[in-house]
Formats: structure tokens, C-alpha cells, sequence
């Protein structure tokens, strides 16, 4: 559709149901009012449509929306972070990367806020602020990110005019404007078209609050109550997505047998006959995302990846940009999480082959990833995270939690062997020494992560480090700093158990 083809539809328009909404953006919104009201008369409704005066579209989100009517936000990637507008010009001062993201992330909870607002993000280029274009990229990533957390449906640069944007304030390719029209009638009269057909979830933290390989299934939480409640809640959203035809799968740094003991052990909420299919390794996840993407012959933008933690988040990313990322929140978030999770799979009909879609899918799923990949290099995103590691040598008297931590853990541990205060106390009098290791970075402190009992001979006896550090490299930087301050000859003592694979993995690539 044209620019004259909408003003002639809306010559001829007479009247229809009405449809009031605002739409909101920092750029000039003239032209693209003109083909919204085209599109909406032309599906037979009269719309009624608020806008902001231009450049007002930030100061709005620091006030309560004006009335109930629906709120479609356009969003550019200046409106999150300001420094990025083009028509500003270049900062003169250095930029902080994570200053910047975490102003666009403060704006962002703004938006969400807004119980009526739907986000479009329209993913402009943003002018090189750093001098490294590395920099500029990851900005440009991680604003995408956050606008996804939003619940926010990303259109590709194509749909932006940069030279418009600059002579007059008009930002919107017109040979777009039509697209752009459709796509937000869609959102306002609830008809949102999306290819999201498959959730893949992570499991530890997320299907259940604890880690079912230390903790042991009667360790993990999932109930209606306590800790497990949110996971109860995203237990019942899976089953509720299940029923309306969505596939669910999992991803697990874990060993297969002990991710699916849960579901074949427990009585979960979400039972195994849901799960269209779980992979489980220690291995990167977009390999297995990757390779369900052949064996169910979906393409990668129908996928939706949750995991709690942004590592993960990050390397699919990174290597699967087609996926879109979601990160199980802290409960503050929960609802903005679910209602973001809801929107990507909005259905208008359910047929009864969306019913039986786990069945017919589960029996195409027949074979498993081969030959897995060791995932996309994280060091850029591991260094903005800012990683303190604090060191710290024992005593007898403050040594319960490295105990706890050595005989607790499974997956990252040297030998799997039991201790007890009476042994770590004579190893430390002895002229033995217990190191722990605090993990922090930009979002807190991880707590005690890491534990390494040396003997006085120079023998490593126990060296445990917690999952929830997995992929942060912490153990590679605790080796580097134990080779440079042991005395004398190290050695350790080593077996392999049924649950130590990532602890192998390290100790082989450390032999490199």
C-alpha cells in the first residue's frame, strides 16, 4: 500500500467499531499515523489514535499512562540508551558499556510498568560511541536483549531511515511504513502473528528451585509453596502452552539420567510425557538447540530459550541469534516474565492436531546430537561482567561452608570423597592449607563458590568448585594463581566418578 492508495481508503472509509490506542515514539509520527488509521479502517474499524509530541516519548515513561486505552511503543535503540541518537551527535566524553546498559535496563523496567503497553523495537543501527566496535556490538546485542525481555517484537534495520531520521525527524522507511501499520493493528486488536512454536527451558533453577545433581531430588523445590511456588506457577504455564499445542523441550548441563530423575521419580507438575525432549551434557547448549532444530525440522526462529543464568543466555545468543532469549526472572518479574513467555505464543485457534503435537513430534524425535561443539568464545561478555575471585586460606575455626561445599558437590569435583572437620583440622595443623574461593561481579556476590584442600606434601585432597559458576572460568584463573604460589612439587588426588564429567573436561583442557 502506497501513501496515496491510505488516503484514499480513508476518503471512502465509513466508520466501524471503534479502536482508541496511543502510539508512542521519540521520532515524527505523522506518516505512520496515516497508514495505521488505512489499515485499521480497511479491516473495519475506526481508529481513534493518541500520539506524543516528538521527542517527549522518554519524559513519558517516568509518568503514569494517561488513560486505559492499549499503548503500542516504537521503539528505538536511543529511547534505551540516549547517547545512541544520531541526531545528538558523538559523546565527547568515554563511555562506560555497563553504565550505559544498565540505564537502558532501568528504562526498561519503566515500560514494564505500563500495564497496557506492547513494544515494537526497531533495531537501528547505533553510531560507533566506543572505539572499539566490539564494544558498539555488544551494545547493540544486549539492547535487542532487553527489548525482548520486554516482551518486544524486533524489526530488523531495514525498517529505518537514517537520513529521514536526520533531515526531518522521520526515522521509518516508507517503503516499511505498510508493514509496520499491519504489524501494530495486529498487536492492538490482539491478532499477533508469531512463529514461536517450541520453548526449550533450562532445569536446575528453573523447573525447580536447587540443583538435583548436588542437592538430590529430595532437595529440589517445586511445590505451591516457599521457594518452589514460582517454579510451580512456570510448571503450570508449560502445561498450559502443552495444551494449546506448544512443544516443550529442555536443555541441562547435567548427566541425562540424573536431569530426567525428577520427572521419572517425583510427582512434578509438568510430567515427562509433555516434554517432547530433553538433552542433557556438559556441553554448549546451542548444540542441542541447533540439533533439535533438524531432528523436529523447526526453524530456529520458532524457538524460545529460558534459563536463569546469563551466561547461558549469552552464548545462545551469540551463536543461535535467530532465538529468542528469555531469562527466568527473580520473582519481582515473574508476572512481566510469564505475560512476555504468553505473548510470543499467542494463539487465535486450537485444532485437534495441536492437541496431540507432543505425541506426533515425540516420535519424530528419535535420534540425539552427535559430535557437540564446545559452544561460541564468551570472553568479551565474561570480561564486561567485571569477576572478582577473592582467595582466601582457613582456618579451624571458619571452615563449615568449604566442608559443606566439598561434600555436597558432584559435578565439579576431584575424587567425590567425603570429609569431615576432624580430618580438615589435622590436614591444617599438619601444615596443610584450605582455600576458598568468593566469586562477585556486576550483579553481587555468588558467595562461596570454590574449595581446595592441599595436604602438607603438596597434594591437592579435595578441589570442588559450585555449578553456579560453571563457564565463568574461575578454575582456570584458581590454577593459574595455585602454580605461582605453591612451594614445591603439587599433585592431587583424582578419580573419576559417575557425575564428575565437567571436572574431567577441565582437568583435560588445563593439559593443553
Amino acid at each position: 500500500m502506497k501513501f496515496i492508495e491510505a488516503k484514499k481508503i480513508l476518503a471512502t472509509a465509513s466508520g466501524g467499531e471503534a479502536l482508541s490506542f496511543c502510539f508512542g515514539m521519540s521520532a515524527t509520527s505523522d506518516q505512520i499515523i496515516l497508514y495505521l488509521q488505512a489499515i485499521a479502517a480497511k479491516r473495519g474499524w475506526d481508529a481513534d489514535i493518541t500520539t506524543l509530541p516528538f521527542g517527549t516519548l522518554l519524559q513519558s515513561f517516568y509518568s503514569p499512562p494517561t488513560s486505559i486505552s492499549p499503548e503500542i511503543l516504537l521503539l528505538m535503540p536511543w529511547d534505551l540508551v540516549p547517547e545512541c541518537d544520531w541526531r545528538s551527535g558523538f559523546p565527547t566524553s568515554q563511555q562506560d558499556s555497563g553504565r550505559l546498559i544498565e540505564k537502558a535496563k532501568t528504562i526498561a523496567d519503566k515500560i514494564k510498568h505500563r500495564p497496557n503497553a506492547q513494544v515494537l523495537f526497531l533495531s537501528a543501527p547505533i553510531p560507533p560511541i566506543f572505539s572499539n566496535h566490539v564494544q558498539n556490538k555488544n551494545l547493540a546485542f544486549e539492547l535487542i536483549n532487553i527489548a525482548r525481555d520486554l516482551g518486544a517484537q524486533v524489526l530488523d534495520e531495514t525498517y529505518f531511515n537514517l537520513m529521514g531520521y536526520l533531515a526531518s525527524g522521520n526515522a521509518c522507511n516508507s517503503s516499511k511504513l505498510y508493514e509496520l501499520a499491519e504489524i501494530a493493528i495486529d498487536m492492538v486488536t490482539g491478532n499477533i502473528k508469531t512463529s514461536a512454536k517450541i520453548l526449550v527451558t533450562d532445569l536446575d533453577g528453573v523447573m525447580w528451585s536447587g540443583v538435583v545433581a548436588e542437592d538430590g531430588v529430595e532437595g529440589i523445590y517445586f511445590e505451591p509453596e516457599g521457594t518452589g511456588y514460582p517454579h510451580f506457577l512456570y510448571q503450570s504455564f508449560l502445561n498450559k502452552l502443552v495444551d494449546q499445542g506448544i512443544l516443550v523441550a529442555a536443555v541441562s548441563r547435567n548427566d541425562e539420567a540424573v536431569a530426567w530423575s525428577p520427572f521419572k521419580t517425583l510427582n512434578m507438575l509438568f510430567p515427562e510425557k509433555n516434554m517432547v525432549a530433553l538433552r542433557a551434557s556438559y556441553d554448549a547448549k546451542s548444540i542441542h538447540i541447533r540439533a533439535l532444530a533438524e531432528d523436529l525440522n523447526l526453524r530456529l526462529e520458532s524457538f524460545v530459550f529460558v534459563d536463569d543464568n546469563p551466561v547461558e543466555i549469552a552464548e545462545v545468543s551469540a551463536a543461535l541469534p535467530e532465538v529468542i532469549c528469555v531469562k527466568f526472572p527473580t520473582e519481582q518479574e515473574f508476572p512481566s516474565f510469564l505475560n512476555t513467555l504468553n505473548r510470543l505464543f499467542s494463539r487465535t485457534e486450537l485444532t485437534d492436531e495441536d492437541k496431540n503435537r507432543t505425541d506426533l513430534y515425540r516420535i519424530k524425535n528419535s535420534s540425539k546430537p552427535k559430535n557437540f561443539l564446545e559452544g561460541v568464545d564468551l570472553s568479551y561478555f565474561l570480561k564486561q561482567l567485571n569477576m572478582t575471585l577473592e582467595l582466601k586460606i582457613r582456618t579451624t575455626e571458619n571452615f563449615g561452608r568449604a566442608i559443606q561445599l566439598i561434600n555436597k558437590t558432584n559435578q565439579f569435583n576431584i575424587n567425590g570423597k567425603k570429609v569431615n572437620e576432624e580430618t580438615v583440622s589435622e590436614i591444617i595443623t599438619s601444615g596443610g592449607k584450605l582455600i576458598t574461593g568468593t566469586l562477585s561481579d556486576n550483579s553481587g556476590t555468588h558467595g562461596e563458590v570454590l574449595v581446595c584442600l592441599i595436604d602438607s606434601a603438596g597434594c591437592i585432597i579435595s578441589f570442588v568448585m559450585s555449578c553456579r559458576v560453571f563457564q565463568r572460568r574461575a578454575e582456570f584463573v584458581f590454577l593459574c594463581w595455585i602454580l605461582e604460589t605453591q612451594k614445591g612439587p603439587l599433585c592431587y588426588d583424582y578419580c573419576v566418578t559417575e557425575r564428575n564429567l565437567p571436572l574431567q573436561k577441565f582437568l583435560d583442557a588445563a593439559a593443553i
